[in-house]
């Protein structure tokens, strides 16, 4: 009698384990198979799009996007294949009245549910690593592997009558000519080249008849070198209206870092990423570029004022040309803001030492900078010009200028550093010109990036949070719903899931959108309402 006491008691204590093993092993085949169709079809989903655009990516590059993809799709692909195992598992299980041989060997619904609970609570983690640390960089990954052959991205953009972006740069042409020993040089025929902010607003274009693109990378980087023939460009001045000017000749040269490009977005920044960017916002590139732009306004008033000050010491201004060693000699009543006023005289002196009086009817200076703010450059341009050429006598232009001048004399630009607090100190004291908008756009920018970690770092807690909820609605409800079908009972568990889901990222938008309040109840109204239908449905099934 002792003996079979010991057996009966070592029985009822590993009973459970065993049919741990024996539930969790069953529920586990099916979440391994349903996850694996799930990520690879959701995958394939997300490259439709980058694979139908008529072969502007290789396959060897569709294949690694679609790679890459998997990783994020498991945000997706988990919980749903995690609701759709547990439910069909306790389904069977019901139906083969095993739940109740359970019950009857005296195992409560809470031991029969605590090892799906663990489960849950560890798929639950599993989301929360991956959200918050890994998929961010696999986005960004994806978006790399699209942009991997930029020669070949653009050249059939180009061919398909398509404009090329990439980043804040948008290219489109008539026709387009590879070239070049390794195909790194393009020539576009009736070219349109335009660099955009991130309201897709252009800031600079230009057309021209002709442009060579040279493509050069270096770790993962590409920098691009247009160079255009019968160029007319137009600059945003921060203003709102900008500037004009044609030239036979214009250059730029574009760096486009693939990796700074595709991870700019806060999708692709890690949590640590994006709790950095909130510290110290200029780590953000778009906040960055916006405080470089104003940095920059700002080290160009101060330089005008400079130059007004020489000028109203000097009552002239003589200039170096950096390209041909042409002189010039700039007299006039007065000089302000660039722009010269009253009558104004203008000594030419050429290489050959022939000289040339040019009396225009309005002169003025454009300032080109260098990426640290300083002006590396000048343009005079004039306009309504008369030209008197020694004993050759006078003839009109109406436009003229004259690029790539320095001044002769000892005037540095401002430094100026990116400190957002200083700029738009230094921006506050300035009531009128294109400053206090570029300062009002700054702030946008930061706000908008405040709620952008907000937004994706809880965004990305809920998703993960709703695993552990989507297991214990499945194993419930397939528990109580054991009369109906599989189809029938899975479905209430679906529906719901797909609800929060949806939930959760309609309220990250609209945190993103500014609306904080709103947005967190309705990102977590979802996870709200499964825990409801659990708490009902355990309910229903005690008093069952």
């Amino acid at each position: 009698m002792g003996c079979v006491g010991r057996g009966t008691r070592h029985n009822a204590h590993t009973m459970p384990w065993r049919l741990y093993r024996y539930m969790l092993l069953d529920m586990l085949r099916q979440f391994a198979l349903t996850a694996a169709v799930l990520v690879v079809v959701i995958a394939f989903g997300a490259a439709i799009k980058p694979l139908s655009n008529d072969s502007l990516i290789s396959p060897i590059d569709a294949a690694i996007f679609v790679g890459y993809a998997m990783i994020p799709m498991l945000q997706f692909a988990l919980p749903f294949a995690a609701a759709f195992a547990v439910t069909l598992t306790f389904h069977r299980l019901s139906q083969d009245n095993e739940i109740i041989a359970m019950a009857v060997a005296g195992q409560s619904y809470t031991r029969i549910l605590a090892p799906f609970a663990a489960l849950g609570i560890s798929l639950t983690i599993l989301l929360g690593v991956l959200t918050q640390w890994v998929i961010p960089s696999f986005i960004g990954k994806m978006a790399e592997s699209l942009v991997a052959d930029m020669p070949r991205m653009l050249t059939r953009s180009i061919e398909q009558h398509s404009p090329f972006v990439q980043g804040d740069l948008v290219i489109w042409a008539e026709k387009v000519y590879p070239g070049g020993k390794d195909g790194d040089r393009i020539v576009l025929h009736q070219a349109a080249v335009a660099k955009v902010n991130q309201q897709n607003r252009p800031t600079m274009y230009l057309t021209s008849t002709a442009a060579s693109i040279d493509i050069e990378k270096n770790n993962n980087e590409s920098s691009l070198h247009i160079r255009s023939k019968n160029t007319v460009q137009w600059t945003d001045d921060g203003g709102g209206a900008g500037s004009t000017r044609g030239a036979l000749e214009s250059e730029l040269t574009h760096a486009i870092g693939i990796n700074s490009e595709t991870n700019r977005r806060p999708s692709t920044m890690t949590r640590r990423e994006l709790l950095d960017a909130e510290e110290d916002p200029v780590l953000y590139p778009p906040i960055r570029e916006a405080a470089e732009h104003l940095r920059n306004q700002l080290a160009l008033q101060e330089y005008w004022k400079s130059l007004s000050k020489h000028f109203n010491t000097k009552k002239e201004m003589k200039f170096t040309s950096i390209i041909n060693d042409q002189q010039l000699v700039v007299t006039s009543k007065s000089f302000k803001k660039g722009i010269f006023r009253g009558s104004i005289n203008v000594d030419l002196l050429r290489r050959n030492g022939e000289k040339s009086l040019l009396i225009p009817k309005t002169a003025r200076l454009e300032s080109i900078q260098d990426p640290s703010g300083s002006v590396s450059s000048l343009t005079l341009l004039m306009d309504d010009v008369r030209v008197a050429v020694g004993e050759i006598g006078e003839n009109i232009r109406s436009e003229l200028q004259v690029q790539s001048l320095q001044i002769d004399a000892d005037i540095a630009t401002p430094a100026i550093g990116t400190n957002i607090p200083e700029l738009l100190s230094r921006a506050s004291d300035v009531e009128k010109g294109s400053l206090p908008k570029l300062a009002n756009r700054l702030r946008v920018q930061i706000e908008n990036l405040h709620e952008q970690v907000i937004s994706r770092i809880n965004q990305r807690w809920a998703m993960s949070a709703s695993a552990l909820l989507i297991v214990l609605l499945g194993s419930i409800t397939a528990i109580r719903l054991r009369d109906k079908t599989a189809l029938a009972t899975f479905s209430r568990v679906f529906f719901p899931t797909v609800v929060a889901v949806i939930l959760i990222f309609a309220g990250g938008q609209i945190v993103r959108d500014g609306r904080m309040g709103f947005g967190f109840s309705v990102m977590w109204s979802g996870n709200i309402g499964m825990m409801i239908l659990i708490l009902l449905s355990w309910k229903k099934l005690r008093l069952h």
